[in-house]
């Protein structure tokens, strides 16, 4: 067992992060019902709680923001056109952040740089699995525009490839961690390898898009030897294979550019724009204070329960959703959360000068940006219950304490998970090497 996760106290997030995909993995869902989901998540706060440093992220200016996102959204009870559906979704948004910000917020602090995603782990492994055994049950492809989607053991191939891109922010940064080790970096290459395939099976543009921005922000912390060499095999990769296979660039065009093998004439991102056309209507009538959270106007009335479902309608895109749901006041407080998060990360990406602190800063810029871009096409942001959002919202957590790392002054070794001493050291001469025993 990962000397992480011997600790009691570390297992609480790693579950509620399981119990959030839960219900979208085959061989989960039996386990982690709905109301088990949202059990896990009230336990991780009651848990999460009993660290008063745990809420150390409401002091920053990111916390701030989400802080008035949160009472925005349980304000907008008073005008909404489903009371009862707003105030459920907002109190769900509201215990979602709280719960899963401390969270990571708690991990980061107390387990140090190493491990500092290693709370993933878990949801590697199901996610994993759900890739590797869908292989064998035909149900696992979804009938696409004139070829399959692959979607593992998951409802659709979208989500399977927002899986595959929620994990390998950890498997990025274990790969950098173990250069020195052969074996492991065998390894990780390896799983990081079986990731890019099985998100090119799904077809998931959203989540590849995701997942090469993250690559990007990866490079960043890269010394400029190693970024020229990458850039420059890999341009003689594709034009090799341009060259050898000449159809290789319509392929792939009419694969992952229109998502259609049957209309060659078929317009870019064709599956969006009815969804994007409704919610853009829908949008310019939520106005500046928009028709209520979690509200899909015209969408009829909210039966109740625990979960939406069957109500409403695929919006499609997170900012368009937000502006319909609660208006433009929303949308600028979804832009300072968002834009103040990143940028507490690459202030410390640029303040850090050792190579192991920015590599990682950059991991989780790069992911914090990749889901971002996958709000582009899936409005995640105004479902507290999805998987996307219970994993951003940890990723946050994390985010603002590592933001926070070079202004301590105490000791670090991350060779052994959870290490930490107090003697007072410059960031310069902090012991951060992950090879390091």
């Amino acid at each position: 067992m990962s000397p992480t996760f011997e600790r009691l106290r570390n297992w609480p997030l790693a579950i509620a992060l399981l119990g959030g995909v839960g219900l979208v993995i085959t061989f989960l869902s039996p386990i982690f019902t709905i109301g088990a989901r949202w059990g896990l998540i009230v336990a991780l706060l009651l848990f999460t709680l009993r660290w008063p440093k745990s809420l150390g992220w409401l002091r920053t200016s990111t916390g701030a923001f989400l802080v008035a996102n949160m009472l925005w959204g349980l304000l907008t009870y008073f005008w909404s056109l489903q009371p009862l559906l707003t105030i459920m979704k907002a109190a769900a948004f509201v215990l979602v952040v709280m719960a899963l910000t401390s969270a990571g917020y708690l991990w980061f602090r107390v387990n140090g740089i190493r491990s500092a995603l290693a709370f993933l782990f878990p949801l590697m492994l199901a996610a994993l699995l759900a890739g590797v055994l869908g292989r064998t049950d035909e149900s696992s492809y979804a009938a696409g525009p004139g070829m399959d989607l692959y979607r593992g053991m998951t409802g659709n191939s979208n989500m399977f490839g927002s899986l595959m891109f929620m994990i390998s922010p950890l498997i990025i940064w274990n790969l950098h961690c173990s250069l020195r080790r052969p074996f492991a970096r065998w390894i990780w290459g390896a799983i990081l390898t079986l990731v890019f395939v099985m998100l090119l099976l799904s077809v998931s543009r959203s989540s590849i898009t995701g997942f090469l921005v993250m690559l990007g922000a990866y490079g960043l912390a890269l010394s400029l030897a190693r970024r020229a060499s990458i850039l420059l095999f890999g341009a003689l990769a594709i034009v090799t294979g341009l060259v050898m296979w000449p159809g290789t660039l319509q392929g792939i065009e009419s694969r992952f550019v229109r998502k259609n093998l049957k209309v060659q004439n078929s317009a870019v991102a064709y599956s969006r724009l009815e969804p994007w056309a409704v919610s853009w209507e829908m949008a310019k009538q939520g106005g500046w204070w928009g028709a209520g959270y979690g509200v899909s106007i015209g969408a009829g009335s909210f039966g109740g329960g625990l979960t939406s479902v069957g109500y409403g309608r695929e919006k499609g895109n997170t900012q368009l959703a937000i502006v319909e749901e609660t208006g433009i006041v929303g949308l600028v407080l979804h832009v300072l959360v968002s834009g103040s998060a990143v940028r507490r990360v690459w202030r410390a990406f640029r303040m850090s000068s050792d190579p192991h602190f920015r590599t990682l800063a950059a991991i989780v810029t790069g992911a914090l940006l990749g889901q971002l871009v996958i709000g582009l096409f899936e409005a995640w942001w105004v479902a507290p219950g999805a998987p996307e959002s219970v994993w951003f919202w940890s990723i946050i957590g994390v985010a603002i304490a590592l933001s926070e790392f070079p202004r301590h002054t105490a000791t670090m070794r991350i060779g052994r998970p959870g290490a930490m001493s107090v003697a007072p050291a410059p960031m310069e001469a902090m012991s951060i090497n992950p090879d390091r025993p």
